[in-house]
């Protein structure tokens, strides 16, 4: 009876501690990103239920945009006159984007850094093979 008590009371108590500690968000994809290599390049991203819109712009041109399920199912979309396919999945806390563009395939892994205030993305060249690069971002 004793121990059960001690129990309740340790219960009680750590769920107070709990309900003071202010519960914390995930960061969010969604917002206006700039490159810290390169301000004229951004990139927007807003997600939308299980889907999430993608475009990025050089300077006022947009070169691409997508929408595109979290499913890892392929999505088509243009790239200027160009016909492209995109696929998106979460890897634990990462987003996922495999690219194929002709022959071109491109994997990008995107992560939040800084409490969601830095946007890493790391590109991988697949086909044609090459070096693996990580470019920074800053939420504009």
């Amino acid at each position: 009876m004793r121990i059960t008590i001690g129990c309740a009371a340790l219960i009680l108590c750590a769920s107070m501690l709990l309900a003071q500690t202010p519960a914390q968000q995930d960061p969010s994809y969604d917002g206006t990103w700039v490159s810290r290599k390169d301000k004229d390049v951004k990139l927007m991203v807003q997600t939308v239920g299980n889907k999430v819109h993608i475009q990025e712009f050089k300077g006022s041109e947009m070169k691409w945009q997508y929408t595109c399920g979290i499913s890892g199912k392929a999505c088509k979309f243009k790239e200027g006159s160009r016909s492209a396919t995109v696929s998106l999945w979460l890897n634990g806390p990462k987003l996922v984007e495999l690219c194929t563009r002709g022959d071109s395939v491109t994997k990008r892994r995107f992560t939040l850094a800084d409490k969601g205030t830095t946007l890493d993305i790391e590109v991988l060249p697949i086909s044609p093979p090459g070096e693996t690069q990580t470019i920074a971002y800053s939420r504009d």
